[in-house]
């Protein structure tokens, strides 16, 4: 499958409206039927009989192209959990159970440029390949203690303590969810980018007694309401430190940003928002190579 897009529907030597000379075309259709509409014959691309490929526009570049392997294997999940409750003293009820997952076959997008070392095809941009083999584990304590009060009133306190592991998120291929080394699936296993460890979840509810059980203009209007409390409280997801100055090159391209090779200390234990801007040199620090 060939993925080939254009931008901007500018002139192709000076950047102007989508009007003036681009490839933008207004029309309407002549039916609901999309098929009514006519085609735009600036975006018509026909096949290079050359290379079997479309033939790239003035100021475009070459298509991207996706592939997936001829036996693809079917990702699948485990899904297992176990609780147990169990009735206190003073209307308090405990509840503890655990919950886990494991994933298979689970899909990562592979820029093939990064492993071969032929230099680029001009007639071609991107070469993605859809590869099923990383997988997935998540594992959790989950804890409840729920007690009833009289007049109406109840409290509800979770706690729930979890890992996440995988070696890659979400499908790419963009910078934001690649891999940081795709050679080697192995070294990027570590914590999901959603995992947090410790959630915390309180709440209660309080039934306004009044006019509740009265009839009238007054009882519909202040009775049959609640007062509704929720606290909540979760650690911070994990991140990784990259260098977007260290760039090795990875068959015929190169690669960046990569994970630094070392951590010299000096990062302090600051849980503000602001400790997780860019890093600067008198509090994050990377060896050269």
């Amino acid at each position: 499958m060939a993925n080939y897009g254009i931008c901007c529907g500018t002139e192709a030597t000076a950047f102007g409206t989508p009007f003036v000379g681009g490839q933008i075309a207004f029309n309407l259709g002549t039916a609901d039927n999309p098929q009514s509409y006519p085609a735009n014959p600036v975006l018509i691309t026909p096949l290079n009989p050359a290379n079997g490929l479309p033939t790239i526009l003035t100021n475009q570049s070459a298509p991207n192209i996706y592939s997936t392997p001829v036996d693809m294997p079917v990702p699948y999940v485990y899904l297992y959990s176990l609780q147990i409750q169990n009735s206190l003293p003073g209307n308090w009820a405990a509840t503890v159970g655990y919950q886990g997952s494991a994933g298979h076959h689970l899909l990562r997008i592979r820029n093939l440029d990064d492993f071969y070392p032929a230099p680029p095809n001009p007639d071609v941009g991107q070469v993605y390949t859809f590869t099923p083999d990383t997988n997935s584990s998540f594992n959790a304590l989950n804890t409840e203690l729920e007690h009833r009060f009289s007049h109406g009133l109840s409290a509800n306190f979770q706690y729930t303590w979890s890992k996440s592991f995988d070696q890659i998120s979400a499908e790419g291929p963009g910078f934001v969810t690649n891999q940081t080394y795709p050679i080697d699936d192995a070294t990027e296993r570590g914590p999901s980018d959603y995992d947090a460890t410790h959630n915390v979840r309180a709440f209660a509810v309080w039934d306004i007694p009044n006019f509740h059980d009265r009839n009238g203009l007054l009882a519909k209007v202040v009775g049959g309401w609640q007062l509704n409390g929720i606290f909540q409280f979760h650690s911070g997801f994990p991140w990784t430190p990259v260098a977007s100055n260290l760039c090795p090159v990875l068959g015929a391209t190169t690669l960046c940003p990569v994970r630094p090779v070392a951590y010299n200390g000096g990062a302090r234990n600051n849980h503000d928002t602001s400790a997780f801007l860019p890093p600067t040199s008198e509090i994050f620090q990377l060896s050269p190579t």
